[in-house]
């Protein structure tokens, strides 16, 4: 971020008469002309770049108003301000190195269509729409629409069965997962079809969960002290049942056979892979930057513990992260702001969570993107160095 500040100084000090009136019709044409000026940079600044420059000049104004209003700053030393700042062109260089990193990451890194690639929407990272025309059909047919009823009643059927355990507090992923996955099934034929790429994954999430607990309780009956606390034995059978019943209805969708398939065709993951993907999803949800639906999805998915996940799950896993990671990235370099709305707090707060959480998963996203081409991994660095230059200069 500019420090505009000296610049300010700079100015007052070449004012002929320096009133209350002439500073503010000063501060006022500069305004003017600095958001000219950031919006005419080629390659362009992001909406969220352009705000916070547009605060930290009123920010200096604010400071240097003050000071000279308390005649705090000497005439002199503001006549070498001036001279200084005259020569000094850091700041645009700067910027269009920040807008030459934004260009680039959009058009090198594109999300993967795995059922798992995520958009932007008012606050918030949700799944993308990524059902076809072929998948619209297919949720018309009656023996669909009839699989379709009976896994609701199922799903409705698990969730108010979890709800009477004894300890329904702890099931609390697996719950949400569920009535996320009853509540789509619910619906018409044409949002069935425009949410097949979120029944895959709240699909993948569960069966997830269930490899945990089946793997977990099997290891557990190697030691003499129980640790794991399993479903209790109803529960888990009704899991098992929705779980078996999902899959093969999914896969009746041509986008579903897809994802299938490039799991299939990825091979088992990389443990350092799944664990870094884990780790971001975690932090993800956490940070509260993702949907409802989505971040139920990511807790039943991760409740098991990242070691836990097979091969389609932590494939899934993989990609689902790097998808998320690309949409994030995008976000931040064209957040819709501006310095005039009410509300531009908000997208700031939110670019400053996704900058927070790419400089603390950069290595993890680095082992992420490993299967991507060299020039991908490169420009990802480069947009990573640039967040953590913004982040240095906001400290």
């Amino acid at each position: 971020m500019t420090d505009f500040y000296p610049m300010v100084l700079a100015a007052l000090s070449k004012l002929e008469r320096n009133t209350a009136e002439t500073r503010q019709a000063l501060y006022q044409r500069a305004r003017t002309t600095l958001a000219e000026r950031l919006r005419g940079l080629n390659p362009p600044l992001s909406a969220q770049k352009i705000m916070e420059e547009r605060l930290a000049f009123e920010e200096a104004v604010r400071k240097a108003e003050a000071d000279w209003t308390r005649g705090l700053v000497a005439h002199e030393l503001l006549s070498q301000l001036a001279d200084t700042i005259e020569q000094d062109g850091s700041f645009t260089q700067a910027a269009r190195e920040s807008a030459k990193a934004s260009a680039q990451l959009s058009g090198t890194l594109e999300q993967g269509r795995s059922g798992a690639a995520f958009e932007y929407t008012h606050g918030a990272f949700v799944f993308a729409t990524l059902g076809t025309e072929a998948d619209a059909v297919a949720a018309t047919n009656p023996l669909v629409r009839s699989i379709r009823s009976e896994l609701e009643y199922k799903a409705r059927e698990l969730a108010g069965r979890i709800l009477r355990t004894s300890d329904a507090g702890r099931w609390r992923p697996l719950t949400d997962a569920v009535r996320m996955l009853a509540s789509r099934l619910g619906g018409s034929d044409v949002e069935v079809a425009a949410d097949i790429a979120t029944l895959w994954a709240i699909h993948v999430a569960l069966e997830a969960y269930l490899d945990s607990q089946e793997a977990t309780s099997a290891a557990e009956e190697k030691f003499e002290e129980q640790i794991f606390v399993p479903l209790e034995a109803d529960v888990l059978r009704l899991l098992r049942d929705l779980v078996a019943g999902t899959g093969p209805w999914l896969r009746m969708f041509e986008s579903c056979r897809a994802f299938d398939e490039e799991a299939r065709a990825s091979g088992p993951p990389p443990s350092e892979s799944i664990e870094a993907a884990a780790g971001f999803l975690g932090a993800t949800a956490q940070a509260a930057l993702l949907g409802g639906i989505e971040a139920a999805a990511v807790r039943a998915l991760l409740d098991g513990g990242s070691a836990a996940l097979g091969e389609r799950a932590g494939n899934w896993s993989i990609i689902a992260a790097g998808n998320l990671a690309i949409a994030m990235l995008k976000a931040l370099a064209g957040i819709v702001s501006s310095y005039e709305q009410a509300d531009a707090a908000q997208p700031s707060d939110v670019a400053a969570r996704i900058e927070r959480l790419v400089l603390q998963h950069e290595a993890g996203l680095l082992q992420v993107f490993s299967h991507l081409p060299g020039e991908a991994r490169e420009v990802l660095r480069e947009v990573i160095d640039a967040i953590r230059a913004s982040a240095a200069d906001d400290v």
